[in-house]
């Protein structure tokens, strides 16, 4: 995957998880730009090991698209509850 279709893949993810969000903190979605999230999402996923090892294993056994996708959202879920 390349750093252009995960940033599309983190995109996607934080656009369907953000009126969870809105909903749960008003105040904070109110100040935070979503395209710095984005950024900050695509950084912190390029370091997670558990991301790193499953993308060197998806290189190696030909894993789909889909399951790559579902890694990212359930990653972009995880981080914007730590973000509170």
């Amino acid at each position: 995957m390349t750093r252009i279709e995960l940033r599309r893949q983190i995109e996607l993810a934080i656009s369907r998880d953000w009126p969870a969000f809105v909903e749960s903190h008003p105040k904070l979605a109110a100040v935070l730009d979503q395209n710095l999230l984005v950024e900050e999402a695509a950084g912190a996923l390029e370091d997670d090991p558990h991301y790193i090892e499953v993308m060197a294993q998806a290189l190696a056994q030909g894993t789909t698209v889909q399951a790559i996708t579902d890694l990212v959202g359930h990653f972009v879920q995880d981080w914007l509850r730590r973000l509170i």
